[in-house]
């Protein structure tokens, strides 16, 4: 998957991982592996999606942002996208702009994605 690059001149990725249980740092670190190794020159910024809270403190976190060195990874999780719903009736303003944010950070990824999918059918993350 190549890197797109923001007007900015940001170039940026997408990773989506998605759990039944458990978070799997190391699933992350994988991935993480392979960026740093084949993107190192390539991308700033790597977002990760992911249907599950991350804790980023833990040991399996750390290791991931040591693998991908100066690329930053900014995790999308359930909470940016699910709690800003739930959270309505204590302050709508605030947030119908946190819902607006996640569905424009999740539609970059979907387009995103859509656009490889269209490109390949054989994905290999």
């Amino acid at each position: 998957m190549e890197p797109e690059t923001l007007p900015d001149g940001t170039r940026i990725s997408f990773q989506a991982k998605f759990f039944l249980n458990n978070t799997d740092y190391t699933q992350i670190l994988k991935s993480a592996e392979k960026i740093a190794t084949h993107y190192k020159e390539k991308i700033d910024v790597m977002y990760l999606f992911c249907n599950r809270e991350l804790d980023l403190h833990c040991q399996g976190y750390k290791k991931c942002l040591e693998v991908l060195g100066e690329i930053q990874m900014k995790p999308v999780t359930h909470q940016e996208l699910l709690a800003p719903k739930l959270s309505n009736a204590i302050d709508p303003s605030d947030s119908d702009r946190r819902v607006q944010i996640a569905l424009d950070n999740f539609g970059l990824f979907l387009l995103h994605f859509s656009s490889v999918l269209s490109k390949t059918t054989n994905i290999q993350i």
